[in-house]
């Protein structure tokens, strides 16, 4: 069975390892959220293709991957990594530890995350929000349990919806339910 435990990772120039140590767990979490992914696209290519590929989150923010490599704008091979990941496997965070910093900082990884895709700020923070939720609940399926009841995941604020491009997505907050 898997383990009952979501995952959040933190992988810093140990690609390679981390590729290694996925296909060695003998147990698996039902979610694996790769912290403000750094690797390449090559590199999502490898994840993929170990035994936890189909349970993982590829996380970006413009904190950790834009703003702390001293870059004015993201670098090519960080644009090319966000493209490599598939659309239901893909997660903003703002990296940031308190709502304010969150606040600003949020908006700023979906704007990385909808230019590299191509996408309005609207369908990156609704495809996100979307991902986010699977990766709450361990699943890649429906809000639905197996015996068709409703699974209890709370949304403290939504995306802004509309589309104003210049209108700044509230932060949103997601958190398990003990319902």
């Amino acid at each position: 069975g898997a383990a009952a435990a979501h995952t959040s990772v933190a992988c810093v120039k140990a690609h390679s390892s981390l590729v290694a140590a996925l296909d060695d767990l003998d147990v698996l979490p039902p979610a694996v959220g790769l912290h403000s992914f750094s690797g390449s696209a090559h590199q999502i290519g490898q994840l993929l293709s170990t035994r936890a590929g189909p349970r993982l989150y590829f996380g970006f923010s413009h904190t950790v991957n834009v703003a702390m490599g001293g870059a004015a704008e993201p670098q090519p091979a960080l644009l090319d990594a966000i493209r490599a990941v598939p659309e239901r496997k893909l997660l903003v965070e703002s990296d940031c530890a308190d709502e304010r910093s969150a606040t600003l900082a949020l908006p700023l990884a979906l704007r990385l995350v909808a230019d590299a895709r191509g996408w309005t700020l609207e369908r990156a923070a609704r495809t996100t929000t979307e991902n986010g939720l699977r990766f709450l609940r361990g699943d890649d399926g429906d809000d639905r349990d197996a015996g068709g009841a409703e699974r209890p995941v709370c949304v403290a604020c939504e995306p802004t919806a509309g589309s104003d491009e210049s209108a700044r997505p509230r932060l949103l907050v997601v958190s398990q339910c003990s319902r």
